[in-house]
């Protein structure tokens, strides 16, 4: 199973950012899946405004939170970091556009992107004191993306192999009949 992390909302964007703007921005991420994850962000840009003396600053802090009811169910006592399954956090972001910026900046453009990643923490990771899931439990919100591998890798080989003997064996009565 693949860890999940559902944002809430899907993300945030400005335009019009004068010099000496600050905004802010509050993102809910859930963790849908069983076990506890790591919760990690990058932050990428590109473009004109986000490079240079004075570019757009962009930054982000991941704020934990408890579950539900307010407890830490599935807290993982070795890892402090962790956000437990089933519960929140916030991901604060933060965008300052410096009072310096110059006309350099005018009309120009640029995108900062922040990455979150999600990674299951295991029951050994915490100490071993967080339980297995619930029989027939699976990760919640997200659908599983993406697919297995090994059954469409293994029929495109057979459909490669079949048409190469095939086009082997026409080679082959075509040679027979050229005689």
């Amino acid at each position: 199973m693949r860890a999940s992390i559902v944002t809430d909302p899907p993300g945030a964007s400005w335009t019009g950012l004068k010099p000496g703007d600050h905004v802010t921005a509050s993102l809910t991420v859930t963790n849908t899946f069983a076990y506890p994850v790591e919760l990690s962000g990058v932050v990428s840009r590109e473009g004109v405004l986000t490079v240079g003396a004075h570019p757009l600053q962009v930054g982000f802090d991941i704020v934990r939170s408890t579950d539900a009811g307010g407890g830490t169910t599935g807290a993982c006592p070795l890892r402090a970091d962790a956000l437990p399954a089933d519960t929140h956090a916030r991901v604060l972001v933060d965008v300052t556009f410096p009072q310096a910026a110059g006309n350099e900046y005018q009309n120009a453009s640029g995108q900062a992107t922040l990455f979150l990643t999600a990674t299951q923490i295991t029951p050994e990771e915490c100490g071993g004191t967080v339980a297995a899931p619930p029989a027939g439990r699976g990760p919640g919100g997200l659908a599983e993306t993406g697919l297995d591998l090994s059954p469409t890798l293994l029929v495109a080989v057979v459909v490669a192999l079949a048409g190469w003997a095939i086009r082997a064996a026409g080679r082959r009565r075509r040679g027979r009949t050229a005689s």
